[in-house]
């Protein structure tokens, strides 16, 4: 799947027209090829995530809808700059705990970590995922989903998306890679940078399918 990561500088005086532009894009729900989009916000920023199947899906509807809801919402006008980046997912590195009793309901958070990685440190990385991402995860309290991405064009460059029950901090990437511990004979030195957003999720912003609405978002598509 394709995930567009949009981040929108929006002054104080401006959350409220922005907010309230935000339902014009409820028109692209049912289009072809699009799964679902949240987001909420950051100290500074609104931020969004959203999912689509492919990417010959999104830019159809770039092409033919997108600059017409843009203009339909204003926020054009309520941003100071609006920045996306896209993403595809990872096959099979997904994380779903949304049928354990402590991710009932819908979650309230969502998080992002952008990162990467150091030169050479692949197949460490890919080894770190099998023994001390996934399993972490998959015990981890209050999580619903995360999933694995890598930028569609800057090698090195990955994002961790995952949504989490209110009650709970988010475990983070870097707090699994602390010193000290190994891959036999490796010591761990796998990442060049790394920024973990966290996100309060603004319900009226969600869109998506009623899998999505009912358990948070993506729906339960796999990864391709």
């Amino acid at each position: 799947m394709l995930l567009k990561l949009i981040r929108c500088d929006v002054p104080a005086e401006r959350r409220e027209a922005f907010a309230e532009g935000q339902r014009a894009w409820a028109a692209i729900e049912g289009l072809p090829g699009f799964v679902a989009q949240g987001g909420g916000w950051t100290t500074d920023q609104a931020m969004l995530a959203a999912w689509w199947s492919d990417w010959d899906s999104y830019a159809s509807f770039r092409a033919q809808k997108h600059d017409e809801l843009l203009a339909r919402s204003s926020h054009g006008l309520a941003c100071d700059r609006i920045e996306s980046s896209y993403w595809e997912t990872v096959a099979d590195e997904l994380v779903d705990r949304r049928e354990n009793p402590d991710a009932s309901g819908s979650p309230a958070n969502l998080q992002i970590e952008e990162f990467e990685l150091g030169p050479g440190c692949l197949p460490e990385f890919r080894e770190f995922l099998t023994w001390r991402w996934r399993p972490s995860l998959a015990s981890a309290s209050g999580l619903h989903e995360a999933r694995l991405c890598r930028h569609r064009k800057r090698p090195g460059r990955y994002l961790i998306w995952s949504t989490w029950s209110g009650s709970v901090r988010p475990l983070s990437l870097a707090s699994l890679l602390q010193p000290g511990y190994r891959i036999p004979q490796r010591r761990l030195q796998l990442l060049r940078s790394h920024e973990a957003v966290r996100i309060p999720l603004e319900a009226t912003w969600q869109i998506g399918d009623e899998l999505a609405r009912k358990s948070g978002f993506p729906s339960h598509a796999k990864p391709s």
